[in-house]
């Protein structure tokens, strides 16, 4: 569904998927949306299926056009509008790493490595208000990873950690990381991390004159939690929520902690 001028929009069904849980990600342009998702994809004589990713655009409400893209995207998918017409694409997975192409209309550019190193997952995009993305993943090890998409070409990922608070500075492993959706050029970043000393932890960084500060453990986040969000809001302060398994939705405000719960 789409909010317009503070209106949500009726629910629009993109296609079905062959798997309850999919990864996916969303972008919107003005004229043009575009989805992309990871899915268990049929054989097509019928015996089985096999780990793919599947790509879809749509100029009109309830109108989807699927355009066919290689590769598994069994880590991670995600897509972000360049203009119009025009989408970037990233994909993750034990086998490719992680990779990048751009749909321009309904044809691929080749695809391309970002990155061969570790085990990248879960990549997430946010748009540069000067121009551009900001790409965050992470790595299942200590730090998540960050680069910046500009005028075609990738920086080089920069690591990001925190000082966590149990346990080996080694023996934590990052999975779902965000990145705060405002108009600064630099976000705060939020991932999660499992140890077996802590059983899980929430972490946040944000961005000083000389990089990203070594991130902080989020209080209260200790234990199954999992797949963190992050907002500043117009007063520049800082609000983070997350999961934690079989029990209930967790936020931080700057000043003030809730839980929330029978959410609607």
């Amino acid at each position: 569904s789409q909010s317009v001028d503070g209106v949500l929009m009726p629910t629009d069904t993109i296609a079905r998927v062959g798997e309850a849980r999919v990864d996916y990600s969303m972008a919107v342009g003005a004229r043009r949306r575009w989805a992309i998702i990871s899915d268990q994809i049929p054989f097509p004589d019928g015996t089985g299926s096999h780990s793919g990713m599947r790509t879809f655009y749509s100029d009109s409400f309830r109108i989807w056009h699927e355009v066919e893209v290689a590769g598994l995207g069994n880590y991670g998918v995600a897509i972000g509008a360049i203009d119009d017409t025009t989408a970037l694409a990233e994909w993750a997975s034990p086998f490719e790493k992680m990779l990048w192409r751009v749909l321009r209309g309904s044809q691929w550019e080749p695809a391309r490595l970002l990155t061969d190193q570790g085990f990248p997952i879960r990549p997430r995009l946010r748009p540069r208000p000067g121009g551009g993305f900001w790409l965050t993943w992470g790595t299942f090890g200590p730090e998540v990873k960050l680069a910046s998409f500009v005028d075609g070409v990738w920086s080089e990922p920069t690591s990001v950690t925190a000082d966590y608070a149990y346990g080996p500075h080694s023996q934590h492993f990052s999975e779902n990381s965000e990145m705060s959706r405002d108009n600064a050029e630099y976000p705060w970043i939020v991932w999660d991390t499992q140890s077996p000393f802590s059983g899980g932890e929430i972490a946040v960084s944000f961005p000083t004159d000389t990089g990203y500060a070594l991130g902080e453990v989020v209080p209260g986040s200790r234990g199954p939690s999992v797949l963190p969000t992050i907002v500043r809001d117009a007063n520049d302060d800082v609000w983070i929520a997350w999961w934690r398994f079989q029990r209930a939705t967790y936020f931080i405000h700057t000043y003030t902690r809730a839980t929330a719960t029978n959410l609607r």
